[in-house]
């Protein structure tokens, strides 16, 4: 009986290494583990980080270019009252006008001489 009893006792005393054991294995840290749950954590801050700065730049950007469109149109708006102005001062009537203001009238076809200049002139060295 004592044979069974120590049987038993090393059986027990066994299973209670073992189950110690089985604790200390799942206890054990896996370092590896640990290092790639860092640095996907950081991967994953950089990325968003990333896409935040870019929608920023695109908001901004967005911004000038509706703020430089704005500029445009009200350039442009300028821009005709401006040619409609210079228009007026120089179409054809008021310069007529300003002419005869000053005595002058428009040219008659006895005034006018014509000049044929299709023969080249040549200039000899002598």
């Amino acid at each position: 009986m004592s044979a069974k009893l120590s049987v038993r006792h090393d059986y027990a005393v066994q299973q209670d290494v073992q189950a110690k054991l089985r604790v200390v294995a799942g206890n054990r840290k896996r370092p590896y583990f640990s290092l790639t749950f860092y640095f996907m954590g950081f991967v994953c801050v950089l990325v968003i980080a990333g896409l935040l700065l870019s929608r920023i730049q695109l908001t901004e950007a967005t911004e000038r270019l509706n703020q430089d469109t704005k500029d445009l149109n009200v350039l442009e708006s300028e821009e005709l009252v401006l040619r409609t102005k210079l228009e007026d001062k120089v179409s054809v009537s008021n310069v007529e006008e300003a002419a005869a203001a000053r005595g002058m009238e428009r040219m008659h076809k006895y005034q006018v001489d014509y000049i044929n200049v299709s023969r080249v002139d040549e200039l000899k060295g002598g």
